[in-house]
This record gives structure tokens, sequence and C-alpha cells, in this order.
């Protein structure tokens, strides 16, 4: 690829020569080799006109650029309107896409959430907390079972263990385990 890049480079560089080393350079540099005056390209006028005639068009484009400036500054109101109407609806919408976005999803996965779920977990298991000793030996009983099944949970499918799970947190939301 390299091999292949080297190539254009030296292909680009031969034919666009002129606008590094200027307008009808020779091939060496005009200096390196001897070229006779009769053979010379003579594109050089560039370096004939004096330095008043060069500039010309910039001192003119600077000030007929600031005056154009001057006339449409804040004088049309269009730069208030753009700002007001376009820029800041943009810059509010782009804020409130990072405030509800961005940062919400940062917090409901991370601490936030986390502090909400075990703060619900904490509770959950609180409420198991009866002080009648059957309820209590079948929280033993229901531990043992998913104790002895621990090694038979790959063979069941994954939704039938979610379907379990998702009832046991419901009877220990609603309280009816006992």
């Amino acid at each position: 690829m390299l091999i292949i890049l080297a190539i254009f480079s030296i292909f680009f560089g031969y034919i666009t020569k002129d606008i590094f080393i200027g307008l009808g350079s020779g091939f060496f540099a005009d200096n390196s080799l001897f070229i006779h005056p009769m053979h010379e390209i003579m594109l050089d006028t560039e370096f004939a006109v004096p330095t008043f005639f060069k500039l010309l068009p910039l001192m003119f484009t600077i000030s007929l650029s600031y005056n154009i400036f001057g006339f449409f500054n804040q004088r049309f109101l269009i730069e208030l309107f753009y700002n007001k109407y376009i820029t800041g609806v943009i810059l509010k919408l782009g804020g409130q896409t990072t405030k509800v976005i961005d940062k919400g999803s940062v917090e409901l996965l991370g601490p936030y959430g986390l502090e909400k779920g075990l703060i619900t977990l904490s509770r959950n298991i609180a409420s198991l907390d009866t002080g009648v000793i059957t309820s209590y030996a079948l929280y033993i009983l229901i531990g043992f079972i998913f104790y002895m099944f621990i090694p038979y949970l790959a063979i069941f499918d994954n939704s039938l263990l979610i379907l379990i799970l998702l009832s046991l947190f419901t009877t220990l939301k609603n309280n009816v385990l006992y």
C-alpha cells in the first residue's frame, strides 16, 4: 500500500510542481542546472510588478469588507433573530437532551438506581420478619430447595428461572409467602 502511495505522490508532485516551486520553474528548480536565457520560460512577471500594486487588492478587500460588515452588523437585527430563535433553541434542546438522556440513564443505572434497588430489596427482606416460627421454617425450606437445585439450573431454560425469581419477588413484595 505504501508503494502505491509513493508512486502517486511522485506522479502528482511532478504534475503540480508549479504550485510548490513557482510558475514556469524547471524540473530541477531554475538555479540547479544552467538554462540559457533564450530557453527560459518567462512567467516571472510577478517579480517585475512593484509591491504597491501587489498590495492594492489586499487594501481594497479589507476596506470594502469592513464597510459591508459595518453596514449589515445588527442593522436589520438578523443576528439577533438568528441567536434568539435558531441558536438558542438548538442549545436548549441539546442541554435538555444531555440532562435527560445521558445524565438520567447514568444516574439510573449507577448510584441512584443502585441505591433505590438496595433500599427496595432491604425493605422487602425486612418485611419477611414477622416473628412467626412457621414462616421462618418456610424461608429455610425454600432456601434449601434452591440450594439443592443450583446444579440443575443450567438444564432449565432461562425463562423458567426468570419466571420463578419474578414470582418469588412478587410474593416477597406482597408479603403473602406464609
